[in-house]
């Protein structure tokens, strides 16, 4: 499996300004503007929908396992009375029991939400379907697209291995002398999470953010690591990417965000 990497500089600010705006207008507009990636990650609900595959069968109900022997028994005359009242009071008991399993498995019936809804969500500040919470994650990712600005990333399409290739990022970064507290590839640009919205997916596309105050922090440190262009395998080539996006960033008073496909 191959991931690509998407690095977008934003004003954060302006993205979080739109959830939860209740604004019908820019719903509308985004939901036209979007309306090529929102076709795209409805495919892959479909996909998801098609994987979760059709519920199984239910088992044979306790109470009317019970209920049949009951009626077993008082068809061939025999005395039913105190095996009426444990069926009476297991059913009460199961009543209370099963309420809140049965509207959980109501819910988890439920179709899931297109594209569109789920840019709804966002926009209303409504309740996240974490069934499909990479269905989130892919939306802020085509609003960043449309409010920011993308990065360069040729050498970031079609990553193999991409944990064990940021690990040994991150290895000649400290080796470099940056600390992992205040910069590590791994730790900020791919598992740290949507600032957005939180999906607490743990499917792909992982996201990773830096803000113009981290990056302020960092962008000088990679400017004193001298790094030189060795070549597609070599990791100074990736970091020279990682320090231009700083750059750009710093000069252009945004934040940085990514996500991994």
């Amino acid at each position: 499996m191959s991931n690509t990497f998407i690095p977008i500089r934003l004003p954060l600010s302006a993205v979080r300004a739109l959830i939860g705006c209740r604004n019908e207008e820019a719903l509308a507009h985004h939901t036209k503007n979007l309306r090529k990636h929102l076709r795209e990650i409805d495919d892959l609900l479909e996909e998801h929908d098609d994987s979760l595959g059709d519920p199984e069968s239910p088992e044979p109900d306790r109470l009317d396992l019970q209920l049949a022997e009951i009626k077993k028994r008082m068809a061939k005359g025999e005395s039913v009375q105190a095996d009426i009242e444990s069926f009476i009071s297991g059913a009460v008991m199961a009543f209370q029991q099963d309420e809140p399993a049965k509207t959980k498995k109501a819910t988890s019936q439920q179709s899931l939400p297109d594209a569109k809804t789920v840019l709804h969500h966002i926009f209303f500040g409504e309740s996240i379907d974490a069934r499909v919470g990479f269905a989130y994650d892919m939306v802020i990712g085509a609003l960043c697209e449309k409010v920011g600005t993308k990065l360069p990333n040729q050498n970031w399409i079609g990553m193999k291995h991409i944990d064990s290739w940021f690990a040994e990022l991150d290895t000649h970064l400290v080796n470099r002398g940056v600390s992992p507290e205040l910069f590590s590839m791994s730790k900020h640009l791919l598992s740290r999470g949507n600032p957005l919205v939180k999906t607490s997916s743990r499917d792909l596309p992982s996201v990773g953010y830096l803000t113009i105050d981290e990056i302020a922090q960092i962008s000088p440190l990679l400017d004193e690591l001298h790094l030189e262009d060795k070549g597609p395998e070599d990791p100074e080539t990736y970091l020279m990417d990682i320090r231009e996006w700083m750059r750009t960033c710093l000069a252009e008073d945004e934040d940085f965000i990514c996500f991994t496909y």
